[in-house]
This record gives structure tokens, sequence and C-alpha cells, in this order.
């Protein structure tokens, strides 16, 4: 028997399903050998017997498998709080395949069935729309596994719109950004980074755009400010290579920029625009605006520094 610890969960599941149709070959050649030699002396009814306890058979070894292949998976991508809701809502799945066709094997008519239970299919089904969808979101989220519990991730969803910008053609997008707690099948739950608790639908996190921010990697950062019309654009960029003595560049990466964003009657706006491993934007805006302020005070007229 392959070790549960070996990281092949694609393979173990593929072995799941192949005893499944073992099982059921098997089941289905009994029978066969049992109408070859016995089929004179079985009546009807204890065909149908067999025939149902067959399938029975079947839908158990199944059950049995999958759930055990899905506790395996969700142990390998770090989830196994939710080995037991799935295997859950998976045994309702087969168990009402089998009751399909344990009706079907006793010649009584589905049609009927779902024609006399339709309008209350229709009600609940409206009903439980939203729930039934974060269901699904909540299967996809464990199974595609986008973040882990334990992941620091940003959330950037249009369901909350956008903010409107601080600074003119600066659009800021809502990011909720924490660390995951759990993936249930109707939430995603996150520690915010200011320590509150975010219950984020899971409909929404699937159509959100999701950043993993547990793996460092260069990203970029634009650090805007605002400056008497006196102030040079010298002055940022003298205050920018005083940065990058100190911050080795990132190769392949483009050279930290001063950018002119904006110019109005008594100021103008400037823009740093870096890369940084950092992944978050405090600490690079703090070590920016730390040396550009000094130089700022030095090169402002003692009457604009004064009136500051």
């Amino acid at each position: 028997m392959v070790d549960e610890d070996v990281d092949t969960p694609d393979l173990r599941l593929g072995v799941r399903v192949l005893a499944v149709i073992v099982v059921g070959i098997g089941a289905y050649a009994t029978l066969v050998i049992l109408a070859h030699f016995f089929g004179g002396a079985i009546t009807s009814l204890y065909w149908k017997a067999l025939d149902v306890g067959a399938t029975v058979l079947v839908a158990y070894v199944a059950a049995l498998l999958f759930g055990s292949a899905v506790r395996i998976y969700l142990k390998h991508v770090g989830n196994p709080g939710k080995a037991t809701a799935i295997r859950f809502v998976t045994n309702i799945v087969i168990a009402t395949v089998v009751v399909a066709a344990i009706l079907s094997l006793l010649n009584v008519s589905l049609s009927s069935l779902l024609l006399s239970s339709a309008f209350a299919g229709i009600v609940i089904g409206l009903a439980a729309q939203t729930v039934l969808a974060n269901v699904f979101a909540g299967f996809l989220l464990i199974l595609a596994t986008p973040f882990r519990v334990g992941d620091r991730i940003a959330i950037v969803s249009a369901n909350y719109g956008a903010f409107g910008p601080t600074y003119p053609h600066e659009m800021v997008y809502p990011t909720y950004t924490g660390t995951v707690r759990a993936i249930d099948l109707t939430y995603t739950i996150l520690r915010l980074d200011n320590g509150r608790i975010a219950k984020i639908p899971n409909q929404v996190v699937v159509s959100a755009l999701a950043l993993n921010l547990s793996y460092p990697s260069p990203r970029s950062y634009r650090v805007r400010m605002t400056f008497d019309l006196k102030v040079p654009v010298t002055v940022i960029e003298e205050a920018l290579a005083e940065y990058v003595a100190q911050h080795a560049a990132i190769p392949g990466f483009p050279a930290p920029r001063v950018e002119v964003a904006d110019i109005g009657v008594l100021t103008w706006d400037g823009v740093v625009v870096l890369w940084s491993n950092e992944a978050d934007e405090g600490p690079v805006r703090d070590a920016i605006l730390r040396r550009v302020l000094p130089r700022i005070r030095a090169a402002t007229p003692a009457s604009v520094a004064k009136a500051a």
C-alpha cells in the first residue's frame, strides 16, 4: 500500500476511481455468472434484490474510497478540517444517484416523482440560490487551492466598488488584506491586518482578484507627494538617489524614477515609482518620505517653511 504522506494526491484519486470501476465490473460479472448457472432457479424478485444489493455495494465502496481520497487531498493542500463537510456532500450526491438507480430497478417512474416535486424544487432552488452558489464556490476554492490556510492574501473585488481618488488620476481599489484563517463551504475567513475578522462570501472570492502575498516577489509602488511650486524636482531626485544607495536594485526591473504627475497654481505633484520586494506599501512609503522631508525643508525658502 502506498504511504498516505506521499505527495501524489492525483495518483491516489486515480487509484480509487480505478478501484470503484473494478468493484462495479466484479459485481456485474458476478450477476452474469449467477444468471448463467442459476438463472432458472432464481425468481425475478430475488434478481431485483441482487441488483439492488450490487448497486448498494458499489455505491458504498465508491463513498468509502472517494471519502479517503478527499481526506488525503485536503491534507496535501493544508486544509484537512473541511474533509468531513466535503465527504458529507459527496455522500449525499452518491446516495441520490443510488436511490435513483434503485427506483429505476424497481420500475418506479422517476419522471412522475420529479414532476410532483418540481414546484417545491423550484421554490427551494430560488431560496437557496445564493447559498448553493457559495457552496459550489467553496468546493472550487478547496479543490483549486489558489491559496491555503495560513497564507497572507489580498482580495480586490468589484463587488464593493472603487474608492474615489484622493489625488487626480490615482484611482484606488478596495483591497482587503489579511491571513486566511479558514475556507468554509460558504465563507472564506480572513484575519485582516487591523486585527478584525472578515467573512467574505466564497462567491465573491472566486470572482475577485486574489493576490497571494505569502511568496515575496518584486512589485511596483507609487509614492505620490505634493510640493510647493518653488521646490525643484532635483531635490526629490536626490532623495530618491539616497534611497537607492541604501537599497540594492532588483535585477531585471526598471530603475526607480521621479515623475511629475500634476502642476497647480501654487503646488506640483510628484510620484516616486520604484520596484521593491516589500510586501506592503507602508515601509516603502515611510522610507521615501523620511528622505524627502529634510531635503524639502532645506530647499524651501524661509517664508514658506515658516508658513508650513
